[in-house]
């Protein structure tokens, strides 16, 4: 006999992780949905119970829930961000327009009773892989890459697991991936370079004293890979299905 098909709906929200807030000078983003927009809700993934019952993890409206979290993220770290249904949309006051459209999404979470009824135990991945773009209001593209994460809950290695706290929920493990997927968007240095960081208090005096003629110029550092992941892919979960990519448009 097998398990009843179930479904279960998820609710994306920014997870800071480990990023500080704050990170720009204030400055006005439009966000903008991107991808396929007759999509109305997609399937991201399974969850799996000890009674052999298999739960369709689904995301409602994934192309405005991706929106509002790139909001989310954009204002913690201290930019003042808003959603707009389209670039056509935004009024006078925003000089760029940020857009992650998501190109697949995915999170499995299995769970057993390996140590007897009420003590159960999980496996989870969550994978994210957006297509960001920045842009200015004339649409001249500035940065448009694909960005991607990982989440392992448990989190995989003992320094791991002692140093961030676990997450059970398959919408905050993939709003975590997410999350962290955006967060390489706006680490880029094409990004930073229109919207530029706050400089640190502990930076002051050095730039002070550089200020000097006999000064040397100071190098500046480079961001990190746009194309990287935060968390490397390890063997895939047992029973886990693959990345959930978004579907195109039909073209009749």
């Amino acid at each position: 006999m097998t398990g009843c098909q179930l479904q279960n709906r998820l609710t994306l929200k920014y997870y800071p992780g480990e990023s500080n807030g704050n990170v720009f000078e204030p400055s006005r983003v439009a966000v903008t949905p991107a991808g396929n927009t007759s999509v109305t809700q997609l399937a991201v993934g399974t969850l799996f119970d000890p009674d052999g019952n298999e739960v369709t993890l689904i995301l409602e409206d994934p192309l405005q829930a991706v929106s509002r979290l790139v909001a989310e993220d954009l204002d913690h770290q201290g930019l003042r961000a808003k959603v707009f249904s389209s670039p056509a949309e935004v009024p006078d006051g925003y000089d760029h327009i940020a857009s992650c459209e998501p190109e697949a999404l995915s999170v499995v979470k299995r769970i057993d009773q390996a140590n007897g009824p009420g003590a159960n135990s999980f496996l989870m991945k969550a994978k994210a892989r957006l297509r960001c773009t920045l842009a200015d209001r004339d649409g001249n593209v500035i940065l448009s890459d694909s960005f991607s994460s990982t989440r392992d809950e448990p989190p995989l290695g003992e320094a791991a697991q002692h140093h961030r706290r676990l997450i059970n929920d398959p919408g905050e493990a993939l709003s975590a991936a997410i999350s962290e997927a955006v967060d390489d968007f706006t680490s880029h240095p094409d990004f930073r370079r229109v919207l530029p960081a706050k400089i640190a208090t502990s930076e002051l005096p050095a730039i002070a004293s550089s200020a000097s003629p006999s000064a040397t110029p100071s190098s500046t550092s480079t961001g990190p890979n746009p194309t990287s992941t935060n968390n490397p892919s390890p063997a895939a979960t047992p029973g886990a299905k693959a990345a959930a990519p978004m579907p195109s448009a039909a073209h009749h």
